[in-house]
């Protein structure tokens, strides 16, 4: 199975009814997304304890009531459907394979049951500390009467699916599911009555508020109600303009319930004569779905999950909500994001985005409710107080203050330039906390004082240009990429796009064109120092400098790349060899050679127009972890620096009287070439290519002892089975070892 559509389709999604049928990715070869997952159910633990559960194995926890969440991650091929607490430290997750969770130290552990069921599981409730019951697909139904160690299979009567569970005591309770269904029990669950239910709707959501006191929703705007204990259900209504789909329900008094579920949360304080839309926190204006929603014994606090990973509290009964440090990203595309210690970052989006993140990027929360800005580009900040963010009609915004509040600071006159179009910056580089630049269209403007004054300087030339991205490895050498259109008559369009290199070396006061061997365009760019650079270009066009500019070298183009269709949208390197590049259509590079051969590291395999651009900024928080913002979320993966570095092949001395002379033509499938060794005495004799990771991709070994002679040997070996990339071919004498790196490009 290919993913499709990014985040939103990493887990495909139908809702049939309300049931979400979701599949993992078969291989995101260790990424995963943040921002777009299901969260299927919650808990409140006690006053200030949250628990959250959902798919892939995820497991969060609170002690401030939803202000922070740290993460107890169990196997992320485990979709967590429900979690039930009966005190602050005894818990249970049950998952939709069968799988089941337990807990006794408030959910920091977790220990898998000793059976797990063969159908999946829907719901999960612990009654007491001791009596746990489940139900599930097929009419399943099972119990548990030593704390959910061990489990039997109940006989429910039906096959339909049960959504729902719940026990008033140890021996009354309800099952509820499809085509209406509502089974009681009086006898602890070994024997379930069908109850008449004067509709066929999918029942979701059931509470009670005492032994007599019920009431279940579903699908629809039917609530039923009962006074009995459940043995009759007297059918009622929430009037609305469109139809509902309610999948939680909560008695807070008598007169008192909440509802919620895809349409939104709804209140009545009449006892359900009438209902009222609940307003909710503006970052539920776009797509969301309300799952499942928990208060304490007290009635007081709860809280409320779902999609996209939507995290609500309310310590007021459920009279407001609010949102809690989830992460919010919604229809949002994210251009930047930034980190400026190991936990704590920025994130921004092009709908007045900006999140803030305390956890290393796991959990996200809104801090800026409106920036003026209708696309946010940028953000550059050097602590937790001070950001600023660049984007169309603000030009700047600052905070000194986390946030809390902001200030626009106009954008300096750039009549005496004579620009007359003026279009607003596309990016920001700061070279230390005082100076920096912002660049836009053909303008350069440099700051010295920390953003209080800023002095523009033009990049004179005589065409339509646009300024894209600027890097400062050193106080006094910066460089940017862009590109100019040079008018052609008679041409639609008239024109033709033209890449463009600039260089200072005197601080931004002059900026020259550079040569890099080419009129593509630059799509991507990286720069270890003032000398040695990487670009890349239109159709994977990789060019590397070693002396600051002045002169490229092609290397290899990236594989795989569909000349004039596979553009690049950024590049980012974490050390001297280790980098990633993003292609449009969802496809990630990843190089451990300084850019000199790249390999897919994962691809989406996007083909839609809409998600077209999908990856936008590389960023990495700490040594061990490489974070991709873009349409729809954010992409993580834990890296380990020293497996992906090139490690030492064949332990021995360089043998610094030997040498290898190679005649191979890189696109060539042969590899020719005379070599030399000394030595007084030689027992063994090897030679041998590897690939970039160290491992032996081809023997010559027989093909050089074939016509050695003495200390010299030929080889005209070949190497057509090998793929496009860079190789190194080491020879090894007694111990002694001579390397030499050649190159495949077919």
């Amino acid at each position: 199975m290919k993913v499709r559509y990014f985040y939103r389709i990493l887990f495909f999604v139908v809702i049939s009814g309300f049931e979400l049928q979701y599949a993992n990715a078969q291989d995101m070869n260790g990424w995963h997304g943040i921002g777009m997952q299901f969260f299927l159910s919650s808990d409140v633990l006690s006053e200030q304890k949250l628990i959250v559960v959902g798919d892939g194995g995820q497991i969060r926890l609170s002690s401030d009531f939803g202000n922070s969440w740290r993460s107890r991650n169990q196997n992320d091929s485990l979709n967590f459907k429900s979690v039930s607490f009966i005190d602050s430290l005894n818990g249970l997750i049950s998952a939709y394979f069968g799988n089941i969770l337990l807990t006794s130290d408030g959910g920091d552990t977790w220990i898998e049951s000793r059976k797990k069921t063969t159908v999946p599981l829907f719901k999960i409730q612990m009654v007491t500390r001791d009596t746990v019951f489940g139900c599930g697909s097929h009419g399943s139904i099972i119990r548990s009467t030593n704390g959910g160690w061990n489990w039997e299979t109940l006989q429910s009567g039906t096959m339909n699916e049960l959504r729902n569970i719940y026990f008033i005591n140890s021996q009354n309770g309800f099952a509820i599911g499809d085509s209406g269904t509502i089974l009681r029990t009086v006898s602890g669950g070994n024997v379930w009555q069908p109850i008449t239910l004067d509709s066929n709707i999918q029942v979701l959501g059931i509470d009670f508020l005492d032994s007599l006191h019920g009431i279940i929703c579903g699908k629809g705007n039917i609530i039923f109600f009962t006074v009995d204990g459940g043995v009759s259900w007297k059918r009622s209504w929430i009037v609305s303009n469109t139809e509902l789909l309610l999948s939680s329900i909560q008695y807070l008094s008598l007169s008192r319930i909440t509802a919620n579920g895809l349409s939104g949360i709804f209140e009545t304080n009449n006892g359900g004569k009438d209902w009222a839309s609940i307003h909710l926190p503006k970052e539920m204006s776009g797509i969301s779905i309300l799952l499942n929603s928990g208060f304490d014994k007290e009635k007081k606090r709860g809280v409320i999950v779902g999609y996209p990973s939507i995290i609500l509290t309310s310590s007021n009964s459920g009279s407001s909500w609010d949102q809690s440090s989830s992460c919010p990203i919604l229809n949002t595309f994210l251009t930047d994001i930034r980190f400026f210690d190991t936990l704590n970052g920025y994130a921004v989006g092009n709908t007045n985005v900006v999140m803030g993140t305390t956890n290393g990027g796991e959990t996200w929360k809104s801090l800026v409710e409106n920036l003026n800005s209708t696309q946010i580009w940028r953000i550059y900040a050097p602590s937790i107080d001070t950001a600023w963010t660049i984007g169309w009609y603000s030009w700047l915004v600052t905070t000194t203050n986390g946030w809390k509040t902001s200030q626009v600071v106009p954008p300096p006159t750039v009549n005496e330039l004579n620009i007359t179009n003026y279009r607003q910056p596309t990016d920001i580089c700061m070279i230390d906390r005082n100076s920096g630049f912002i660049i836009g269209d053909s303008i350069f403007w440099k700051t010295t004082d920390g953003g209080k004054k800023w002095l523009p300087t033009i990049w004179h030339n005589n065409y339509l240009s646009l300024l894209e991205r600027i890097v400062c490895p050193t106080q006094t050498t910066s460089f940017a990429y862009g590109y100019y259109n040079i008018p052609i008559p008679d041409t639609i369009p008239k024109g033709k796009d033209v890449g463009a290199l600039l260089r200072t070396q005197n601080a931004g006061v002059s900026w020259e064109l550079l040569d890099y061997g080419t009129t593509a365009r630059i799509h991507g760019f990286f720069f270890w120092d003032d000398k040695t650079g990487i670009i890349i270009c239109d159709s994977g066009v990789v060019i590397k400098t070693f002396d600051g500019g002045n002169s490229w070298i092609r290397m290899p183009n990236v594989p795989d790349v569909k000349k004039g269709t596979s553009l690049f949208t950024g590049m980012n390197f974490i050390n001297r060899t280790v980098g990633y590049a993003l292609v449009t259509g969802g496809k990630i590079l990843l190089t451990t050679d300084a850019g000199n051969s790249w390999s897919v590291d994962l691809d989406l395999n996007i083909t839609t127009a809409k998600d077209y651009a999908v990856l936008e900024r590389i960023i990495f928080p700490d040594s061990n972890a490489v974070m991709i913002c873009g349409y729809q979320g954010i992409l993580k993966k834990k890296i380990d620096l020293k497996q992906l570095s090139v490690q030492t092949i064949e332990s021995g001395p360089q043998n610094k009287y030997s040498w290898i002379a190679l005649t191979q033509n890189p696109i060539s499938s042969r590899l020719s070439g005379k070599l030399y060794w000394y030595s007084s005495s030689v027992n063994t004799l090897s030679l041998k290519i590897y690939d970039i990771m160290g491992r032996t991709v081809q023997d010559l070994t027989h093909e050089l002892l074939s016509s050695a002679e003495g200390n010299v040997g030929n080889i005209n070996a070949d190497v057509s089975a090998l793929p496009n990339g860079v190789y190194i071919l080491l020879l090894n004498a007694d111990g002694n070892v001579r390397t030499e790196r050649f190159v495949i490009s077919k």
